[in-house]
């Protein structure tokens, strides 16, 4: 589980998520390994705005891949 507290609106929070999202696997995952072996991660940004200016206090957001037959990570 990583936490983040974004006081800016100025820097790219979507960017940002990824970019830590890609340190915790590049650490988890030790050489010879397989992905599966990944452990389940959690992001969580907390931020002062309301980024996407939809009037919610909460927006989750799903990593997934579309199309082709699903696989089970």
């Amino acid at each position: 589980m990583n936490l983040e507290i974004q006081r800016k609106e100025t820097i790219g929070h979507a960017g940002r998520s990824r970019l830590c999202a890609a340190m915790i696997d590049s650490q988890c995952l030790e050489k010879g390994k397989e992905y599966y072996d990944m452990p389940e991660v959690y992001i969580i940004c907390i931020s002062g705005k309301d980024l996407r200016k939809a009037g919610k206090t909460l927006y989750q957001v799903e990593k997934l891949f579309k199309g082709g037959d699903a696989v089970a990570f």
